[in-house]
């Protein structure tokens, strides 16, 4: 069996994601202080991880209408109550599937019945991950370039954002650009040879398509990019409240270029919900701005723990509407 059929199998690729998270985190914990360790977590502050959850809970709402925006602006007939449920429960998949982004295609299936262009809820839900990430990207920057001595400690820093820079840039240029598209080929027409022989080379061309379309709906893209700000700055906070209930000791400023990098980097699907990559990103990052690494790795599973606690609320509407759904059937 070939190498290549093999990594297809869900069962390799996974068994591959959880070494290399656990990997990940049994490298970092080899460098733990275990009396350090246990005696930050034994002086958490529970005030400010309420605050937290409050946050999450809050920003939830908020990430929910920015997609529900996107799905009105593609005549998705739904309401935002059943958008709000389909993203809660998509949440709550994120939580336990590879990547970040895997929760996307629970969310996607949800609203199968709510248009006869299923290529459209796909582009609304790529479209609102994309402006989330360009939302992050110049909230990087902004922050980096008002304190420019943080490269200093980061000499990669400035590597790093280059490099997500380019990518955005030239995403977005294919994107919006059908003769510019068409020209570099080059660039994903192994790709293409890939989808045909998958037979999902028409697929993929419709999905373009309806994504392609956003360029005329340049307010709802405006609302959607304002909206994913508030959310990035809400989760900056969060995260602000969780480093000061382990006392990380990391000024507020580096969170509003950590935060946003590491959740970009975190969506890389190596393993499950980012696990064990966010904790070495952080690592890499919170290091350099003065913080231990017990702090860092506490600090680090706190956010990841407060964002499970939320998610639960998904599986809460999941399991409901089964139930539900199962007496009306017989």
């Amino acid at each position: 069996m070939s190498l290549f059929k093999m990594f297809k199998k869900p069962v390799v690729r996974n068994t591959l994601k959880t070494i290399l998270a656990l990997s990940i985190l049994l490298y970092l914990f080899s460098k733990v202080d275990l009396k350090t360790f246990s005696s930050i977590a034994r002086t958490i502050k529970p005030g400010y991880i309420s605050l937290a959850l409050i946050i999450s809970f809050c920003s939830m709402f908020l990430s929910s209408y920015k997609w529900h925006l996107l799905l009105r602006s593609r005549n998705v007939r739904i309401n935002y109550i059943n958008s709000t449920k389909a993203y809660f429960v998509g949440n709550f998949f994120n939580s336990f599937l590879p990547g970040t982004v895997g929760g996307d295609v629970v969310k996607i299936y949800r609203l199968r019945d709510t248009t006869d262009k299923f290529e459209d809820i796909f582009s609304t839900t790529l479209m609102d991950r994309f402006i989330g990430f360009v939302a992050s990207l110049v909230m990087i920057i902004f922050a980096a370039v008002l304190n420019l001595g943080i490269f200093e400690s980061n000499n990669n820093l400035l590597f790093v954002i280059l490099i997500l820079s380019t990518v955005t840039l030239l995403f977005l240029l294919l994107l919006f650009n059908k003769p510019l598209f068409k020209k570099l080929d080059f660039i994903y027409k192994p790709a293409f040879k890939l989808l045909k022989f998958m037979n999902l080379e028409e697929k993929c061309a419709r999905l373009y398509n309806s994504t392609h379309n956003f360029r005329h709906q340049i307010p709802v893209l405006a609302a959607n990019f304002g909206l994913s700000l508030a959310v990035k700055v809400l989760y900056v906070v969060l995260s602000y409240f969780v480093g000061l209930s382990v006392n990380l000791g990391v000024d507020l400023y580096y969170f509003f270029v950590f935060v946003p990098l590491v959740g970009c980097l975190s969506l890389i699907p190596v393993s499950f919900n980012g696990l064990g990559v966010r904790e070495g990103i952080s690592y890499l990052f919170y290091t350099r701005a003065g913080a231990e690494i017990e702090n860092i790795l506490i600090y680090s599973l706190l956010t990841y723990l407060v964002a499970l606690v939320i998610s639960i609320l998904g599986g809460v509407v999941y399991v409901y509407e089964e139930l539900t759904d199962k007496k009306e059937r017989t």
